[in-house]
């Protein structure tokens, strides 16, 4: 198996904090650290619709949403198939 750290010297990416699944009319926003989960809490309004544990954004606000994560230092990765790997359910008291 390759080793990055022997190769280039540099380190591996870092996790992303949100990942964003789907597109045309509706992606589902992903927390995938601790930091993630507190920005959303903080960012999306709590009646917001959830789906395979993650919330639904509408094709038209999902630029804004992140911009605004990507502005307050999170790392954002599109992935399509995120909602296959991280089947999860909100935690109690959220969403």
């Amino acid at each position: 198996m390759l080793d990055a750290f022997k190769t280039d010297g540099s380190s591996p990416p870092k996790r992303p904090d949100l990942l964003i699944s789907g597109g045309a009319t509706v992606f589902l926003l992903f927390a995938t650290s601790p930091a993630g989960e507190e920005w959303i809490e903080e960012h999306i309004p709590g009646d917001a619709q959830w789906f395979t544990g993650g919330v639904a954004v509408e094709h038209r606000y999902i630029r804004d949403v992140v911009a605004g994560a990507i502005s307050d230092g999170l790392q954002v990765r599109r992935n399509a198939t995120v909602a296959i790997l991280h089947p999860q359910t909100p935690t109690e008291g959220s969403r």
